[in-house]
């Protein structure tokens, strides 16, 4: 089955590509976990699972949490999980023109509720369950996990692992001084002086028993500090959390495609022993 996708690169333009999935799988587009037209998501799974509970990936799109789609991370990520027998549950939120911050917070929040009380017949293990995401999405698949005011937010995802790719992990880093960045500011607009920036940081949510947390980052990135790679996951080590980081030398924001060849194996040893 090929589905065409875009390029992954935050903030980039979108280039139509083709990508080969499994011949035996479904792909139910655009089902809805809230009301917006933006708070849907995509489940690619195999056809007929045989009765027995598979292995799940919750994966979040980046752009900067001010563009982008889901189609956009088919190729790079969703494919590689659906290959090796994972569900994956690919997820769209709102983005600043359609709602500022915390929105895309609460929706991706949303949408794990949502996972979890259809995981029975979409054949998920809840058990088993990757959170992932690129950029804005690791930022965002942090902050389903997290502990966070559920009044305001929801209860949150338990997965067994997080793979956080070059995501933001301190917001208000991004709005003032030497790292300040557009997209921060867009999704901000009008909250920076408030004490949103550091409620949606990562950064300030550390405590101990989360769950094993990969870190992937290049050292030349110009979108995200590395020193967001090092300091979450030496906070989360503080804790006595599980917290790996594999540096992309040279690396910027965005992978080339023989990069990944060579990350996601690395990737899936970190996943697979968190899964066991």
């Amino acid at each position: 089955m090929r589905i065409a996708i875009c390029s992954m690169l935050v903030l980039a333009s979108c280039a139509p590509a083709q990508v080969k999935m499994p011949d035996n799988i479904v792909i139910e587009k655009n089902v809805p976990y809230g009301t917006h037209p933006k708070q849907v998501l995509d489940i690619t799974r195999p056809a007929d699972v045989g009765g027995r509970l598979r292995p799940a990936v919750f994966f979040i799109h980046g752009g900067g949490w001010t563009g982008m789609s889901k189609d956009e991370v088919v190729a790079t990520h969703i494919r590689r999980y659906v290959e090796r027998g994972f569900i994956a549950v690919n997820v769209e939120y709102r983005v600043a023109k359609d709602a500022l911050a915390p929105a895309a917070v609460q929706d991706v929040r949303a949408a794990a509720r949502w996972m979890l009380a259809n995981a029975a017949r979409l054949g998920i293990d809840t058990k088993r369950i990757v959170v992932s995401g690129n950029s804005a999405g690791g930022h965002l698949a942090m902050m389903s996990v997290l502990p966070m005011d559920e009044a305001k937010y929801g209860i949150g995802l338990r997965p067994a692992a997080i793979v956080n790719i070059y995501g933001i992990m301190d917001v208000g880093d991004l709005l003032d001084g030497p790292h300040q960045r557009n997209y921060a500011l867009a999704w901000m607009k009008g909250l920076e002086k408030t004490g949103l920036p550091a409620e949606l940081s990562p950064l300030q949510h550390l405590q101990s028993g989360l769950p094993p947390v990969l870190t992937v980052h290049g050292d030349a990135d110009e979108s995200v500090p590395y020193a967001h790679a090092l300091r979450i996951t030496e906070g989360l080590k503080k804790f006595g959390v599980r917290a790996e980081l594999i540096t992309v030398p040279g690396g910027k924001h965005g992978f080339p495609p023989e990069k990944w060849e060579e990350l996601y194996p690395q990737i899936f040893v970190f996943v697979e022993s968190a899964l066991k």
